[in-house]
């Protein structure tokens, strides 16, 4: 009878174990939606622009840079794409290997975005599509 008894509490124990396993994985895993959209200036295609994304309410920065059409895709890791749901702070910048590119990319670019909270994108579950149009600095 005892014997019986410790196996039943080994197999608690173990569904206990798997249980808390699964559950502590889950809860390092950021809830993500998918986000990609179009940059433009001024109407027209903003390539190689650096699009930061800063959740509002702390966590992780989600980066992307545009391709020559203006298109980018946040991808928050290598098996995970998009970044967490809510509201976030978005900056941009010329996306620059160095400095000394940077310097030479910033004439004509609209520095006024280049801060955090410049824009404010809201992402909810699912897919999002989120274009932001930036105006020249005048």
């Amino acid at each position: 009878m005892m014997r019986t008894k410790a196996r039943g509490t080994g197999h608690l124990l173990m569904g206990m174990l798997c249980a808390m396993a699964i559950g502590c994985g889950g809860s390092h895993a950021t809830p993500s939606a998918s986000v990609e959209g179009t940059v433009t200036i001024d109407g027209q295609p903003a390539s190689e622009v650096q699009v930061m994304f800063v959740p509002a309410a702390g966590g992780r920065p989600v980066m992307a840079v545009t391709n020559a059409e203006g298109h980018y895709e946040l991808t928050f890791s290598s098996e995970l794409d998009g970044t967490a749901i809510g509201e976030h702070n978005v900056s941009f910048q010329p996306a620059a290997e160095d400095d000394a590119e940077l310097q030479q990319m910033l004439p004509g670019f609209p520095v006024q975005y280049m801060q955090s909270g410049a824009e404010i994108a809201i992402v909810d579950e699912g897919s999002n599509t989120i274009d932001f149009d930036l105006k020249s600095a005048e």
